[in-house]
């Protein structure tokens, strides 16, 4: 959690940077997005970044009430 001066700005909930992740290991990354998409939640964004503070996996989805929510199988932040 940050604080700032300002309310973030964002045009949905999908583009909103706000968002809590939840680690998994890499083996139950793909299982995770398809037992999501069985049960009729979208994924909206599937990416394997290789660079930022966090690198690997990740895939996100909101939750019924519309909290952005992202699952991450990566090794965690970049050592600079």
């Amino acid at each position: 959690m940050a604080k700032g001066n300002e309310p973030l700005k964002y045009d949905s909930a999908k583009t909103t940077p706000v968002h809590h992740a939840f680690k998994v290991t890499p083996e139950d990354f793909e299982p995770s997005i398809e037992f999501l998409r069985k049960n009729g939640v979208e994924v909206f964004n599937i990416e394997n970044r290789n660079e930022g503070v966090f690198w690997g996996p990740q895939a996100y989805f909101l939750d019924p009430d519309g909290n952005k929510l992202e699952i991450y199988a990566g090794p965690g932040a970049k050592k600079a």
